[in-house]
């Protein structure tokens, strides 16, 4: 894999000006090409014409602007080519991204005692157990919709579908699987606990109406953070309501 690089010194340029690698760079480029290919299964030569590969090994001069044409090749994040040969970085392979936001999903599930399956809607978590964001049926889609800088209209809906379902504030699911940022959820960092003396009292529809509507008058006097976790109260009983009616 690439390693790290010493301070840089001046970038060369081939002989119409253009910015070109190191022949140190290269072989690095070359090493994780190579490490890519050998842990998905490759053949030698896949995803690029063998001479340029070996260009690569032996040390040559490859055009910076080209490089992210390696990226699309071993379905890496577009930049990661660069990173990898000029700046000694590891590169973030494609299926990455939907396995970040699989994680987060799972660990919020199991924080609050359920089956990520039957959280979120069953063709965004089909498309992100395969390794892949909704709506974007292919490691090359990904790329494409990365390198232009934005995701399509339906990708973004389905990542706030995610986000409405594990509670997270809108562009969570997003920010975790493009950034790798770590997602914010809708309720403040503190838990909330609630300690009865005596299980609370069953209340018909009119008495619900009166508690509600107290919140709702009383809620333009309370500050953001205050309405944040009485909303966050009551949604989490809401899901909880609704899960135990589905089972």
């Amino acid at each position: 894999m690439a390693v790290g690089h010493d301070e840089p010194g001046p970038t060369p340029v081939d002989g119409r000006g253009r910015a070109v690698t190191t022949p140190d760079q290269s072989q690095a480029l070359y090493e994780a090409v190579e490490h890519r290919r050998i842990q998905r299964g490759w053949l030698a030569g896949a995803g690029g014409t063998s001479s340029t590969l070996y260009s690569l090994r032996d040390g040559r001069p490859a055009l910076l602007t080209g490089l992210s044409k390696w990226s699309k090749r071993m379905e890496w994040t577009p930049r990661s080519a660069l990173r990898v040969a000029v700046h000694g970085e590891e590169p973030t392979p494609l299926e990455e991204l939907p396995a970040r936001l699989r994680r987060e999903i799972e660990a919020r599930c199991a924080e609050r005692g359920v089956d990520p399956a039957t959280e979120i809607p069953v063709g965004i978590w089909t498309a992100l157990t395969e390794g892949l964001l909704p709506a974007l049926p292919s490691a090359d889609d990904l790329f494409d919709a990365l390198d232009r800088g934005s995701l399509p209209s339906a990708t973004v809906q389905a990542l706030l579908d995610v986000d409405g379902a594990m509670a997270w504030r809108p562009g969570s699911a997003q920010r975790v699987a493009v950034d790798g940022q770590e997602p914010e959820p809708v309720e403040s960092d503190r838990r909330l606990v609630f300690e009865f003396p005596q299980a609370p009292p069953a209340v018909t529809v009119e008495e619900w109406y009166q508690v509600s509507g107290r919140a709702t008058t009383v809620a333009p006097q309370m500050s953001p953070e205050d309405r944040g976790r009485l909303a966050a109260v009551v949604e989490e009983m809401l899901r909880d309501w609704e899960r135990r009616q589905g089972g």
